[in-house]
């Protein structure tokens, strides 16, 4: 199976690639959004961007956008809630309702959330910290294997418009070179072991 790049999966269309985040059993929950006009809050605040939607209710001195990835008028924020060198990261799902973004749901692990009722499609994400050291992820999804750039000790890779039966994996993490698998990789897909 070829390795792909950011480049040449962006080149696709098939991966979103933002800014920077593993996947564990936690992380596969899948939301299911509603994200229909008649389901929006149109009473709740909205915010400029979907940065400031996605950290409203955080105290600023607590709470820092360490990645973001916006597809029309959806968009993935992941933020870091921790203190200094103990990242605590959560993920937010925002829309864009008139000129504003809200917050559509939330939480601390990566999965799918629905965008689009229409179509029954959305967005997948994985991310997680890591070592600092490394540089790379290694992701297969629906069959290909991408590779996508760690920056800071997150990893942070999204893929719009996608429906909920083709799951992302994340295979192995590059430190210092060196390849590593994933530790849940021979618990969750033991086929992709050998690729």
């Amino acid at each position: 199976m070829p390795i792909e790049t950011p480049e040449t999966v962006g080149s696709l269309g098939r991966c979103a690639l933002s800014v920077v985040a593993g996947i564990s059993p936690s992380q596969h929950a899948v939301h299911r959004l509603q994200l229909l006009p008649a389901y929006i809050d149109h009473d709740m605040a909205g915010y400029q961007t979907p940065e400031a939607a996605a950290m409203a209710g955080f105290p600023p001195e607590y709470c820092r956008v360490v990645a973001s990835e916006a597809n029309g008028d959806c968009a993935y924020v992941l933020l870091d809630t921790g203190s200094p060198g103990q990242p605590y990261l959560y993920g937010v799902n925002c829309v864009r309702v008139g000129a504003e973004w809200q917050e559509s749901s939330s939480g601390n692990g990566g999965g799918w959330s629905l965008t689009d009722e229409r179509t029954e499609l959305g967005v997948w994400c994985v991310w997680d910290d890591v070592e600092p050291e490394a540089d790379l992820v290694r992701v297969e999804f629906d069959g290909r294997v991408s590779e996508h750039p760690v920056r800071n000790g997150i990893y942070f890779v999204v893929w719009w418009n996608q429906p909920v039966s083709i799951e992302p994996t994340v295979m192995a993490i590059r430190v210092h070179g060196k390849w590593i698998e994933h530790p849940w990789l021979q618990v969750l897909r033991p086929d992709l072991r050998a690729k």
